[in-house]
């Protein structure tokens, strides 16, 4: 960020071009301190490249496939005196539903009312959790835990 008296005057880029803005909208999204997980390895990473080549590479993540986090940007917020946190994105596996036997599997259930994330929404009714337009249905979701052998593997 661009700051000049205590105001943010644009974006400063990468090789120090600066561009001038009435306003700026950061989106981070997982890049802003940015970390992957590949196994029980974690590297600073935005995401991974989609690409069919291997994710390792010589039994490490292949660094050629990784996204730079984005740290300065982390850094510029943390010096203007904002908390910089994590949120947990976990990206659910992509898997057949009729694949899973669900038996044993602890339900994990959604807020009651739902939370929504954006002011756009508005409710019908705020007791009933339903907001204005249609509802979708709720998709249950369950806890699954692994093991030490699995992750050997």
């Amino acid at each position: 960020l661009w700051i000049e008296e205590g105001e943010c005057k644009g974006i400063i880029i990468k090789g120090g071009e600066r561009l001038r803005s009435d306003s700026v909208i950061l989106t981070t999204g997982t890049f802003l301190g940015g970390l992957i997980h590949i196994g029980r390895q974690t590297r600073p990473a935005g995401r991974i490249v989609r690409t069919e080549e291997t994710v390792y590479k010589e039994g490490e993540p292949n660094q050629e496939l990784l996204e730079p986090p984005s740290n300065s940007m982390s850094e510029c917020i943390k010096g203007l005196g904002f908390p910089v946190g994590r949120l947990r994105t976990g990206t659910p596996p992509r898997i057949l539903l009729s694949t899973i036997n669900f038996e044993g599997l602890e339900k994990q259930v959604s807020d009651d009312p739902i939370t929504l994330f954006s002011y756009l929404h508005q409710y019908e009714q705020a007791e009933t959790g339903k907001f204005a337009g249609r509802q979708k249905e709720e998709i249950e979701c369950f806890i699954t835990l692994t093991t030490d052998e699995v992750h050997e593997q």
